[in-house]
């Protein structure tokens, strides 16, 4: 998908700016070590889910963001060195179930069409943002989320169905632990017709206040978070969401080096 970067993201250096961002899985064969994990010992394929961000300057790529959900390869090389995992359900991520995920008309695709999505989503987050500590109510998600959205999750965290397994296995667990996030550097936030797709880097800063989550104890350190999301709205709610969290870097600011092995070059 394609678009105008808004300039309510606060990244006045990027607003009117055109990106293009993917998302999905690659393919292949793995027959050498990568970031320190070995291959598996079996000749099957492996996946790689992948999020990208790319900045467009004169028909030219000028900038780029990548996030790999890294754990899941270590998951399929079996090299596991994660505290503990989280409530959601570890699937393969699949593409948009209405089949579109690729959209190749100049952008945006419909004006209309785009101008309502963005509006979803961004009214969601601000949504967010009433959390009161306490009840989960206090934002109003179910204004906002199809009763049968489906939210997919990165390895750690895994995917969850419907607004209250959304809220049970990851949102209330991670507003537990950090409760007084908020939004960061992005990067980019865009829509193309019925899709939404944003950045930070880092898009969210945070204290680490809750015990728990991906089984790591309170550590009560600043923390930033490198993030990605895409959205596809159905009518008048978002359906569906891929989410991508730089999960080993994040562990690593709260003290849990899951890649111990890899260069720090």
């Amino acid at each position: 998908m394609a678009g105008e970067c808004t300039d309510n993201v606060k990244t006045p250096e990027h607003a009117g700016c055109d990106f293009v961002a993917a998302t999905g899985s690659y393919l292949g064969r793995m027959t050498a070590p990568w970031l320190g994990i070995p291959p598996p010992s079996s000749t099957t394929f492996v996946t790689i889910r992948y999020g990208e961000f790319y900045l467009i300057r004169d028909g030219k790529i000028t900038l780029t963001f990548i996030i790999f959900d890294v754990p899941n390869l270590m998951l399929q090389c079996d090299v596991w060195n994660f505290p503990q995992v989280g409530n959601g359900s570890e699937i393969f991520i699949p593409g948009p179930k209405t089949n579109d995920g690729v959209c190749p008309e100049a952008p945006p695709s419909c004006p209309k069409e785009s101008a309502k999505s963005l509006d979803l989503v961004e009214g969601m987050l601000f949504a967010c943002k009433k959390y009161d500590q306490k009840n989960l109510e206090s934002m109003g998600m179910e204004a906002y989320w199809h009763p049968q959205m489906l939210w997919y999750g990165p390895t750690g965290i895994g995917s969850t169905f419907g607004v209250d397994g959304f809220q049970q296995g990851h949102q209330g667990p991670f507003l537990k632990a950090f409760p007084d996030r908020e939004g960061g550097n992005h990067k980019a936030r865009f829509a193309d017709g019925v899709y939404v797709a944003s950045t930070g880097w880092p898009s969210m800063y945070a204290t680490h206040k809750g015990s728990g989550w991906l089984g790591v104890d309170a550590t009560e350190k600043s923390i930033t978070m490198r993030v990605m999301d895409w959205w596809r709205r159905d009518g008048d709610s978002l359906r569906e969401n891929w989410v991508f969290i730089d999960i080993p870097e994040l562990l690593k600011q709260m003290g849990r080096d899951v890649l111990p092995y890899v260069s720090k070059g």
